[in-house]
């Protein structure tokens, strides 16, 4: 029996997480930016365009009224960004992990969230 794996694994802590749509109303461009904003300690004007790591058009277009749809989660994307590492599911949950920590591999939305300022070096 061959079983597929619909969750995605990282070897790098998860230090954010947020959501888009629903009661946020963001769009999946808006909660990352700010998620990136947040776990880089910066104001988001200060950080690199968005669109010079990943095309922000066809990603909108990819998750656009997923949260309606049965078995979203299922909607992956994945890009890094800087020293980051960002995950997006279809049900609107989005994980930014430290691209410059190492941990043990496992399932990136099912590991516990550590803190930015308590990753060790």
């Amino acid at each position: 029996m061959v079983t597929q794996r619909s969750e995605p694994l990282c070897e790098c802590p998860p230090v954010f997480e947020t959501r888009f749509g629903g009661d946020s109303g963001q769009t999946p461009i808006e909660a990352i930016s700010e998620a990136l904003a947040a776990v880089s300690g910066k104001e988001l004007r200060d950080l690199p365009p968005l669109y010079e790591f990943v095309e922000t058009e066809p990603l909108e277009a990819l998750f656009e009224g997923f949260e309606r749809r049965e078995a979203s989660d299922r909607a992956l994307f994945y890009f890094p960004y800087l020293d980051w590492n960002v995950f997006v599911r279809g049900d609107g949950r989005i994980r930014v992990c430290d691209a410059t920590r190492s941990t043990t591999v496992g399932p990136v939305f099912e590991r516990d969230l550590v803190p930015v300022d308590e990753v060790e070096d």
